[in-house]
């Protein structure tokens, strides 16, 4: 008995047919993992890959079972009721876990954080000049380096945004930032609430060009004048904290 079965299935080809499915499914994982790594897709496409490619086994095998074999096959009851009930389930499955989230990343977990935050978002024709003196920015190609997905990408071009527009950004971060932590009562999140404390954030440098003022040069003169520009930015920054932990009483 088992080895008419093993037989039958070997006349109906099952071992090549699902062999087959399995190399191309893993050729297209690859692919679309790859993808995803150069391009910075969302992981989620690969979830839904992965669930289709294993929710649509049944029918595979189904097909493969009754329609292996040489010759022509007619439809069976099993392939009749089979192959959509099949459908059916993946598309129940795709359209629930559409409406209750399921195939999105979690939320990030901001129950262990106890702290206070100021936000600020700025854009400012100083902040550019900085910018490219630092290595994000290649002098040989006149453009700045980023990374997305692990893909590297260049920005040929970069300046500030008009105040209307920068206001808008604003308000649209400030929204949101709001609605993501407005459930958590230890995090406070603050933000500038006149020009004095707008032009108090928007004299702040960034990281990137503190790694660019602490990195050591040969030129004597330079190195003495990027000392003195750091104290005084950190010299800066102490100050500013001082203000608004004063205020917020943080």
């Amino acid at each position: 008995m088992k080895k008419s079965l093993i037989k039958n299935l070997l006349e109906r080809r099952m071992p090549q047919i699902i062999g087959s499915y399995f190399v191309g499914s893993t050729t297209l994982i690859l692919f679309i993992d790859w993808l995803i790594t150069k391009y910075g897709f969302s992981d989620n496409i690969l979830q839904f890959t992965w669930f289709g490619l294993i929710s649509i086994l049944p029918s595979v095998l189904i097909i493969a079972y009754f329609h292996g074999a040489p010759g022509k096959d007619e439809w069976t009851r099993v392939e009749k009721f089979g192959i959509p009930i099949n459908i059916l389930f993946i598309a129940i499955a795709l359209f629930t876990g559409y409406k209750f989230n399921a195939w999105q990343d979690p939320p990030p977990d901001h129950s262990k954080v106890y702290d206070s935050f100021m936000v600020h978002v700025s854009s400012n024709q100083k902040n550019i000049e900085q910018l490219k003196l630092t290595d994000f920015w290649l002098e040989n190609v006149g453009g700045m380096k980023y990374l997305v997905g692990g893909a590297m990408n260049y920005i040929d071009s970069i300046y500030p945004v008009d105040n209307k527009e920068l206001e808008r950004i604003r308000r649209y971060v400030n929204v949101n930032v709001n609605k993501e932590f407005m459930n958590y009562e230890d995090i406070t999140i603050n933000y500038p609430e006149n020009q004095k404390e707008l032009d108090m954030m928007d004299s702040l440098v960034s990281a990137n060009y503190f790694e660019y003022i602490d990195k050591n040069v040969d030129d004597e003169e330079l190195e003495r004048k990027k000392e003195e520009e750091e104290e005084e930015e950190v010299e800066r920054y102490i100050k500013n904290y001082d203000y608004f932990s004063s205020k917020h009483d943080t």
